[in-house]
């Protein structure tokens, strides 16, 4: 999985199946043997996956954003 060198941030999970990276402005959601997802948002600060992988974290200026890795949609925000 190439996820390019504009890569500002990298995160991965801990069975290495999902791994997610904030290129430019975008985080791109990259998933074993699935075609990669762009989850719109602003620049991510942090990435980080929960314990089973199935949800990813990203840290903006004023919240906190979690996506489901299967999916790519939002499932939460917090301020």
């Amino acid at each position: 999985m190439a996820i390019g060198k504009n890569a500002l941030r990298v995160a991965a999970s801990k069975t290495g199946a999902v791994a997610a990276a904030m290129i430019d402005a975008d985080v791109r959601l990259f998933r074993a043997e699935k075609e990669p997802l762009d989850l719109k948002s602003p620049a991510a600060a942090d990435l980080a996956f929960s314990p089973e992988g199935n949800l990813l974290a990203a840290a903006l200026p004023f919240a906190v954003v979690v996506w489901d890795t299967d999916t790519g949609k939002e499932r939460a925000t917090f301020p």
